[in-house]
């Protein structure tokens, strides 16, 4: 029997909520939600799970180094989403704001599906965060997504494994419809 507990992010940066010290005391593993940094309500495009921030800027490299002599890093699980978030934007540019009410939910595959059907998307990678993100035009509105793709799910298993921590988790399982390619991409570095 394994016992787990999840916890948010950005809140074990803060640590008013949980005593993280003792929770590690009174279980196995301490599954960290390294998503969700940025969201449907954000006011600025970004990505939702960044590896590392710009100055006043949350990141997962932040939420570990803040839970460093509390929780022991092979107990740390990295939890990785499969999915990030699309917004109106009022530019095409990188962090862009955003118009107010217009976030939804992108899983895996509509972005697969997404970057199928169009052949008009503008992809761009964030060196900072490991993510990528894109834009296009739809009905004459800017539409930007930051994401997970391939190549970022493979930053996030090599931080997990520099940063010597228990293993990863996944939110959500089905995010990927019937695309293989991110169970590759673990299998993958599960092996380097």
């Amino acid at each position: 029997t394994i016992i787990s507990i999840d916890v948010n992010a950005t809140v074990v940066i803060k640590d008013k909520a949980y005593n993280m010290t003792n929770i590690s005391k009174a279980v196995d593993q301490v599954i960290l939600m390294a998503y969700d940094y940025r969201g449907q309500n954000s006011t600025r495009t970004g990505s939702p799970s960044p590896i590392y921030g710009e100055i006043n800027e949350h990141s997962i490299w932040e939420s570990i180094e803040s839970l460093s002599g509390r929780v022991p890093n092979n107990k740390l699980i990295l939890a990785i989403p499969f999915y990030g978030y699309e917004w109106q934007t009022f530019t095409n540019k990188h962090k862009s704001f955003i118009v107010e009410g217009s976030g939804a939910l992108a899983t895996y595959k509509r972005v697969k599906e997404l970057l199928g059907e169009r052949s008009d998307i503008i992809k761009s990678w964030d060196n900072i965060s490991k993510s990528p993100w894109l834009y296009y035009m739809q009905y004459g509105a800017i539409k930007q997504i930051y994401y997970e793709d391939d190549r970022s799910i493979a930053e996030k298993i090599k931080f997990a494994k520099e940063k010597n921590m228990g293993g990863i988790a996944i939110w959500a399982l089905g995010y990927e419809g019937d695309y293989i390619e991110p169970w590759e991409v673990i299998k993958r570095e599960n092996k380097n």
